[in-house]
């Protein structure tokens, strides 16, 4: 079998190979062609968490200007972010037990 790589990939697959404990780098891509791992996931998935970081960091930054300006926290604000960190681990949790792991 033959196939082509970047220089960057080969550098890469090389120091792997390298320190993987194997013999050669043929013996080690043999091993992992084999036996390796394939992971899938929904990039949809990692899009709506993106977008939900992005809100949130937005609702810190203006609790933020309010407290500066103000000199105040309120107790309604904190809640708020509470409940939408909650959101966002729930989401990652969701996005973690949907990977799919794949043994070849």
């Amino acid at each position: 079998m033959k196939f082509r790589v970047t220089e960057f990939e080969q550098k890469f697959i090389l120091k792997k190979a390298e320190l993987s404990g194997c013999k050669s780098t043929s013996s080690y891509l043999r091993k992992m062609a084999i036996t390796g791992t394939v992971i899938k996931f929904e990039s949809d998935s990692i899009k709506d968490l993106k977008k939900r970081l992005t809100n949130v960091q937005s609702n810190i930054n203006q609790i933020a200007k309010r407290a500066n300006s103000t000199g105040n926290i309120y107790q309604d604000d904190i809640d708020e972010i509470k409940e939408k960190v909650g959101d966002l681990w729930l989401l990652l949790e969701s996005i973690q037990s949907s990977l799919h792991c794949t043994k070849l």
